[in-house]
């Protein structure tokens, strides 16, 4: 017999004395079982608590992750802009005009959208639901953001840039920003397009421009290897899984 059926005995014994010394027009009959059970029910509570808590811990490290990286907008968005305004400052008289205007309004554009997303963001709890729908908005946004500053190696660097124009310009906005994002998912989503469409270019200019996409596309295999490793050391360090490169809400 366990524990547990002695004591439920030793109550129900009790129980019965109280009724035998004449109180059983106010005692209730249940009232020490129902306390035993409250008992064994909140005993099991804190069991599954307890079993929970590692995957509670992996959430609010997550949460915490995710907030910082939606954080990061602005600082992305004001980089992107400044990033183009110099691109702009450079090719003005160099490039025609009307596809440098287009270029930029693609730039502002993702730097706008960037900016859209942290003020519907900071409209709303940061629950982690809702901030994994803010990370992976975000991404779409970087996304559109490396395709439009990859374009500008056909709208806006002047064609006498030479290869070396050619990989300070893809270069300089991809490593930039995935400094300023310190995020493997939002790294890559920028510079797929952001270094894709240079190395494009780059293999269409000759024997010259294979040794530049050949050059412009070590240096994006070693950032995207640099921002995956990184992203495994952060979370061994936190104890938690990294964070998937496809976010869903």
């Amino acid at each position: 017999m366990d524990t547990s059926e002695i004591v439920r005995r030793d109550m129900s014994a009790e129980r019965n004395a109280v009724s035998y010394a004449g109180d059983t027009s106010t005692a209730q009959p249940d009232a020490f079982d129902q306390a035993f059970d409250l008992d064994l029910r909140s005993e099991t509570l804190s069991g599954v608590g307890l079993s929970r808590l590692p995957a509670l811990h992996a959430e609010a490290i997550e949460t915490s992750r995710l907030a910082n990286q939606v954080g990061r907008a602005p600082a992305a968005a004001g980089l992107l802009a400044a990033a183009g305004a110099i691109v702009f400052g450079c090719a003005i008289g160099s490039t025609a005009l009307l596809p440098l205007l287009v270029w930029s309004f693609f730039v502002t554009s993702a730097a706008i959208a960037l900016l859209a997303i942290l003020a519907r963001a900071s409209r709303t709890p940061f629950d982690l639901p809702s901030l994994r729908g803010f990370a992976s908005d975000m991404n779409a946004a970087l996304l559109y953001a490396g395709f439009a500053w990859g374009a500008g190696v056909f709208l806006a660097v002047p064609a006498n840039a030479g290869s070396s124009g050619l990989i300070v310009f893809g270069l300089g906005g991809v490593l930039a920003t995935g400094a300023m994002l310190k995020a493997r998912a939002a790294t890559f989503y920028f510079l797929i397009p952001g270094l894709g469409l240079p190395i494009i270019a780059a293999a269409m200019g000759g024997r010259d421009g294979l040794i530049t996409a050949l050059i412009l596309g070590s240096i994006a295999a070693g950032a995207a290897v640099i921002a995956h490793l990184l992203e495994k050391e952060t979370a061994r360090r936190l104890g938690v899984a990294p964070l998937p490169l496809l976010t869903l809400s």
